[in-house]
């Protein structure tokens, strides 16, 4: 399935197969556009996880014509400019839950 099917799905149905695609597919590239940013893997486990988090919730307000992988690659950017001026992960999550 394309990146908009699989974005579709997950929003309408909540079809963890799709939002599974997607993490399967662009694993690799948010973990290590992180960890070129922080320098330190765990940070970039974290910030993977939490870009992830924001996809699954914020799945259905993508527009039709959102390039996912310049999307992703824009949230672990702001996450990582989040999490080196707050300078704790604990507080980056709380971040992410607020939106």
């Amino acid at each position: 399935m394309r990146d908009r099917e699989c974005l579709e799905s997950w929003a309408r149905h909540r079809d963890a197969d799709s939002l599974q695609t997607l993490v399967e597919r662009y694993l690799v590239f948010v973990h290590s556009s992180a960890l070129r940013r922080t320098g330190d893997a765990a940070q970039a486990a974290e910030i993977t996880r939490a870009v992830f988090l924001v996809l699954a919730r914020r799945a259905r307000r993508l527009r039709k014509k959102t390039v996912l992988a310049g999307w992703l690659f824009h949230v672990t950017s702001v996450a990582c400019r989040k999490l080196n001026r707050i300078g704790r992960l604990g507080r980056l999550w709380r971040w992410i839950w607020r939106k």
